[in-house]
């Protein structure tokens, strides 16, 4: 801009000037040619050291890009990361959104299968139950029916016959046996034998049946009491045995100094010699009818059956019992 200022004033002069100074116009053109090949030359030496000087300083600004580089390469990788992350968050509570639904779904599939499967089975326990109704109706008619029938108003009496007479023999038996068992304890109410006590029926002839109705067994049981001067303490056997083969009877002398000073009909076991025992009174139970302490089975029912033998053969009323 100055240049062309300087040129512009020169022009001017050299204008006001023309012909007085027409040598001065041909050296200002001169010098204006001079200074237009410096310019061009200054021009492209400013160039080539702009280019020269690009060169030198592009280490320069390849490091400073190399660090903005560096730095938007670190702040896109923690976007990135940032980004991965929301992305993951998000997935995995799509993931637990879709979970959740869908065992919220099993859960209804299996609470309907809960409820089908309970409907089903209030239906069968409704059929069986109509089932069972009508089932004890037609039970209920078959039994009305067959109590009803001719044939079983047969077979009913004659079975309340049949038992009326088993229940008259069952008296007759018993009323036999008490008879004996009378007798028996009148002929050893002094001694020291066992006391028989009534007897009791027991098995099926006093339960009103029998497997065989024309050779009928009438079983009695006879209770025995322990003699006076006597006391019985039964033993039970084992848990895991059977009681009736393992069970004894101990059997222990007592004191009877009270009978002997009030009746005078005995003398104490415990409290008189042996030898007086022996010469003035039966001997005791423990030297009969017992194996050592205990009551001897054995011996007991051989007694029993030898001496019953006896009392049927003496008794008047024998022959009234033989059918």
């Amino acid at each position: 801009m100055a240049l062309v200022f300087v040129l512009a004033l020169l022009a001017g002069v050299l204008r006001v000037n023309a012909s007085d100074h027409a040598v001065m116009l041909e050296s200002v053109q001169q010098h204006e040619d001079s200074l237009q090949e410096q310019m061009t030359q200054l021009q492209h030496e400013t160039e080539q050291r702009n280019g020269e000087q690009s060169w030198v300083d592009m280490p320069a600004l390849l490091s400073t890009l190399l660090d903005y580089w560096k730095l938007w390469f670190c702040t896109g990788l923690i976007v990135f990361l940032f980004w991965n992350m929301w992305r993951s968050l998000k997935r995995n509570q799509h993931e637990e959104g879709r979970q959740q639904e869908q065992q919220e779904q099993e859960e209804q599939v299996e609470q309907m299968e809960v409820e089908e499967q309970e409907e089903q089975a209030e239906e069968v326990a409704q059929e069986e139950q109509v089932e069972e109704v009508a089932q004890e109706d037609d039970e209920d008619e078959e039994e009305e029916d067959f109590y009803n029938s001719a044939l079983t108003r047969y077979i009913a009496q004659r079975a309340w016959e049949k038992m009326q007479g088993k229940a008259t023999k069952c008296v007759l038996v018993e009323e036999l046996m008490n008879d004996l068992l009378q007798t028996f304890a009148f002929v050893w109410s002094n001694s020291f034998f066992p006391v028989l006590q009534p007897a009791i029926g027991v098995g099926s002839a006093f339960e009103g049946w029998s497997p065989c109705e024309e050779d009928t067994v009438y079983r009695l049981l006879v209770p025995i009491k322990a003699p006076h001067g006597h006391a019985f303490h039964p033993e039970l056997g084992d848990e895991g045995d059977m009681l009736a083969r393992n069970s004894r009877i101990r059997v222990e002398l007592v004191c009877m100094c009270t009978r002997e000073q009030q009746l005078g009909d005995v003398l104490c076991f415990l409290h008189h010699t042996e030898e007086e025992l022996s010469q003035k009174q039966d001997p005791s139970l423990l030297q009969t009818l017992c194996t050592g302490s205990y009551l001897d089975v054995q011996k007991t029912v051989a007694w029993f059956n030898m001496q019953l033998a006896a009392i049927w053969r003496a008794t008047h009323q024998a022959h009234s019992y033989v059918t």
